[in-house]
């Protein structure tokens, strides 16, 4: 059987595989994402769907030049529009940087309420006790 590596003459050990660098001799790591595309527009969008209210509509602005674009998003859930404070290069990382805004924003606020039902929910309530007053 053949040895991939030969023998260090130096020492007569078995010379490791070399290590993958870049160019300044630093390793390289496996590249993780910059953003996990999906997670905060899916709990916004099923916080939506939870609490009765529509679900959320996004509306993107690029801001840059079409070789270079700067992508700005804005989302309306509730009546109420969050507007990211950043710019990004591609729609889909404004869209989840808006999201998570709204979504932490909303989570927040609900946290401090008294545990009563939403305002929306209260509308809704009330529309159907008059529309079953008409009955």
């Amino acid at each position: 059987m053949a040895n991939k590596f030969p023998i260090c003459s130096v020492c007569t050990s078995w010379v490791q595989e070399p290590k993958p660098e870049d160019h300044l001799g630093l390793p390289l790591e496996p590249s993780k994402p910059e953003h996990d595309y999906g997670m905060y527009k899916k709990l916004l969008h099923q916080y939506a769907q939870k609490s009765g209210f529509p679900l959320p509509v996004y509306k993107i602005e690029n801001e840059g030049f079409p070789h270079a674009p700067k992508f700005r998003s804005s989302v309306f859930i509730d009546e109420t529009k969050f507007t990211s404070k950043f710019t990004f290069p591609d729609r889909r990382a404004a869209e989840q940087d808006v999201a998570k805004l709204a979504y932490e924003t909303i989570v927040k606020d609900n946290k401090t309420l008294t545990g009563g039902p939403h305002i929306y929910q209260v509308h809704q309530i009330f529309t159907w006790l008059h529309f079953i007053h008409l009955l």
